[in-house]
């Protein structure tokens, strides 16, 4: 039975004996926490329907989810420790348990904690990927606000992020001004209708003139009548903003559960480990490092030569034979006399 997938996944069964066997994640939350509120671990994975020893082991060792969880539970206890040696109020185990839950509902890592979030500057990210589609008729404060709705909703932390939700904001911009002229549809016919009327009246030299009246059900019904082909196409144009609007909203999506995850776990452990180089240090004595193997590559061994080095020897070196070559020579062909 496979150990990386969730106990509600996993083919057979999930108990046995009335002891669990297949991982959960819940359980394993919960073994930790009570680790954390200072109960053995051998006294919790003895009673039923906790796990076994064996079987809890399996699953921090097996399973990557379930070693984050306990690694983190550990990391939470050693803060524990160093906030008590400093007099610091460390945090509740409750706060810690909810943190991992959350960390692996949204896929994160159990152990990761979350940066605060600083919003982007638009008015840089505007000569990148375009300005913002507002007519001169419009509030550039609304689009603004909306954008930033957008943002705190989403927090974009890439440039495929921006650009995806720039879409989507861009998208809503341009459907409600297409809901806002189907609405506006009928009653723009009618006063078209009304000023018709007053030049064939002013043309015609009529004494009365017709008095201008607000419009009825009916005239707005002559109205959407009249520009019912520019209604059509107003709510075609409606539905593709619809679903480009989605398509972005989903493509960000699929953008952080794929590459875009990738991407932020090599950037996030370039950080820390640039962050851990310069806490101790260490960037100095590499700089020293590489000098020393560029005055002298012979004089290093081959696992501290660079890469690019270590594949032109590999390139450089003849290939081995298949098989000695035999000594033996071969005798010659004996040749027919000559006819006479």
């Amino acid at each position: 039975m496979s150990r990386n997938k969730p106990s509600s996944e996993q083919s057979g069964p999930t108990t046995l004996y009335g002891r669990q066997v297949a991982y959960d994640r819940e359980i394993c939350i919960s073994i930790c926490r009570k680790v954390l509120l200072g109960e053995d671990l051998q006294t919790i994975c003895a009673k039923p329907p906790m796990p076994i020893g064996p079987v809890f082991m399996g699953w921090v060792e097996d399973h990557p989810e379930a070693r984050a969880i306990y690694r983190s539970m550990e990391n939470f206890r050693m803060d524990r420790e160093l906030g008590k040696q400093l007099a610091v109020l460390p945090a509740r185990p409750i706060v810690a348990e909810e943190q991992v839950r959350e960390n692996c509902e949204r896929g994160w890592r159990a152990d990761w904690i979350e940066r605060k979030y600083v919003p982007p500057d638009w008015e840089k990210v505007y000569p990148l990927l375009g300005g913002p589609p507002v007519w001169s008729t419009e509030r550039i404060e609304a689009y603004t606000e909306l954008l930033n709705g957008f943002t705190e909703m989403l927090e974009p932390r890439d440039m495929i992020e921006l650009m995806r939700t720039k879409e989507a904001a861009d998208a809503t911009w341009e459907l409600v001004r297409v809901a806002r002229e189907k609405n506006a549809l009928p009653e723009r016919k009618y006063q078209q209708r009304l000023n018709v009327l007053a030049e064939v009246q002013r043309r015609n030299r009529a004494a009365e003139t017709t008095v201008a009246k607000p419009a009825t059900a009916l005239d707005h019904s002559r109205g959407l009548e009249a520009g019912f082909p520019h209604y059509r196409a107003l709510d075609v144009t409606q539905s593709r903003l619809i679903k480009r609007r989605d398509n972005a909203l989903r493509q960000i999506e699929r953008w952080r559960a794929g590459l875009g995850a990738k991407a932020r776990r090599l950037s996030d452990k370039f950080v820390a480990e640039q962050a851990l180089a310069e806490s101790y240090c260490a960037t100095q004595s590499l700089t020293y490092a590489e000098i020393a193997g560029k005055q002298h590559p012979r004089s290093l061994p081959s696992a501290t030569l660079p890469t690019s080095r270590l594949r032109s020897r590999l390139r450089t070196r003849p290939p081995p034979t298949s098989r000695p070559r035999s000594r033996l020579r071969r005798r010659p062909l004996p040749t027919s006399p000559p006819r006479s």
